[in-house]
């Protein structure tokens, strides 16, 4: 009585392992972004760059003068 019972359990888990496997694999997406790319097309970015650059000038032209 126990060995068809804990046969029947252990393909019943196996299936379930299974199914769920698939299950996730449709569900399951990993996206990869390209940091590089980002900070080189990004508006925001360039924006942010233009502040800096304007102020990496005047800190130059005040070192310069001293």
């Amino acid at each position: 009585m126990k060995k068809p019972f804990l046969i029947f359990f252990l393909m019943f888990l196996i299936s379930i392992f299974f199914i769920s496997y698939l299950y996730a694999e449709t569900i399951l997406k990993i996206g990869v972004f390209d940091l590089q790319r980002i900070l080189r097309e990004s508006k925001v970015i360039q924006g942010y760059r233009k502040v800096l650059e304007k102020e990496i000038e005047a800190k130059r032209k005040l070192f310069e003068e001293k």
